[in-house]
């Protein structure tokens, strides 16, 4: 079994004018969001073996307020890469096959409305409330946990997986 959290950055900041769109950072409201979220976390017991984060500053600022909460566990055991392709894909599955890696618990840190349309994707039948969850909106640091009975990355497919959780910092 394979476990996916899928995470959409924290509420970014439109500023600046002017800044392009990849160098936009968290607001205030996002830096505590994701710092809530990754208490949310930690408590429910979502620690990634590995993370796969945009290069977006947003995302990696949403990266850094989550850490904090989920250490030592993390440091210890989780792996974590930046992947320029989650910044402007279309959906994320040929990422998580690719580079999903042989980690049990895989986290992807990125934007909508890949995010949103991956999480689409791959749930298949389950608890109807988080379903109509995820399928109404996938707020900024919404995290879906997503679980899928396959060996590995490669192996999971549209409309098998689980949703087991839909959190968000609130």
């Amino acid at each position: 079994m394979v476990r996916l959290l899928l995470l959409r950055h924290a509420k970014s900041s439109w500023a600046a004018a002017g800044l392009a769109d990849i160098d936009r950072p968290l607001n205030p409201r996002g830096v505590a969001d994701a710092a809530r979220l990754g208490e949310r976390m930690a408590a429910e017991g979502l620690v990634p073996g590995r993370t796969l984060c945009s290069t977006a500053l947003r995302a990696r600022q949403t990266l850094a307020g989550i850490v904090p909460a989920l250490l030592p566990e993390m440091a210890d055991n989780g792996e974590i890469a930046l992947a320029s392709e989650l910044y402007g894909a279309g959906d994320y599955l040929g990422v998580i096959a690719a580079r999903g890696g042989g980690a049990p618990s895989l986290m992807l840190i990125g934007h909508n409305p890949a995010t949103h349309l991956t999480g689409r994707a791959l749930v298949g039948p389950g608890d109807e409330s988080l379903r109509e969850k995820l399928e109404s909106k996938f707020p900024t640091s919404g995290l879906a946990v997503i679980e899928f009975d396959a060996p590995s990355w490669p192996a999971i497919q549209p409309g098998a997986g689980r949703l087991v959780a839909f959190l968000t910092p609130k």
